[in-house]
């Protein structure tokens, strides 16, 4: 069974909302380690952001330095280093018991920056999805509900349109996953 669309668990707690981001909310999954850490640095530099967890990070590998590297072939081997229990999927294709879906797109536009968005479908069928630093919402770029990420509005480059509005156009849509319910089958790391 999916997750149930509940954002007030990952909005409330500024600490967690600061420092969890997409990813994390793909995986349906939180760490108080995370939100202490992301509360130290507050207090030590204001200026300082939370670290948040990025694919790849759990799996072995670097931060990513070239931004020509934010691929979806690329960002998959780095999710499926963190979490091999992940598989790829279609729109129709059923997950399984233990399973819910995720879908993953890139915006490919190198200014202001390349940079990946993941999404969720809950237990209600539709779709959320988490802004780096931002809100949990089950809404597009232009503010309709979300019933399929690959047909969602995904461009938020005008300032007019629902979301942040940060000069993110995710136009290439990557796939559809299977991503295991069970917490203890998940990594992630900052």
């Amino acid at each position: 069974m999916a997750p149930r669309y509940n954002p007030s668990k990952w909005n409330k707690n500024k600490y967690r909302k600061k420092s969890h981001n997409c990813y994390s909310y793909f995986l349906n999954k939180t760490s108080r380690r995370f939100e202490r850490a992301c509360k130290k640095t507050k207090k030590i530099n204001r200026r300082l952001r939370c670290r948040r967890p990025q694919p790849g990070y759990a799996g072995g590998y670097p931060p990513i330095t070239n931004k020509k590297h934010y691929t979806c072939r690329r960002m998959n081997k780095r999710m499926m280093a963190d979490n091999p229990l992940i598989r790829k999927t279609s729109k129709r294709g059923r997950c399984g018991r233990h399973y819910y879906k995720g879908a993953m797109v890139i915006d490919p536009n190198p200014k202001p920056d390349i940079d990946y968005h993941f999404y969720r479908q809950d237990r209600d069928g539709m779709w959320s999805h988490k802004d780096a630093w931002g809100p949990v919402t089950n809404k597009d770029a232009k503010g309709k509900l979300i019933k399929d990420p690959r047909q969602a509005a995904r461009d938020y480059r005008s300032s007019r349109g629902r979301g942040r509005g940060r000069g993110k156009n995710y136009s290439i849509f990557c796939g559809y996953y299977c991503v295991p319910k069970d917490k203890r089958k998940k990594r992630m790391s900052i």
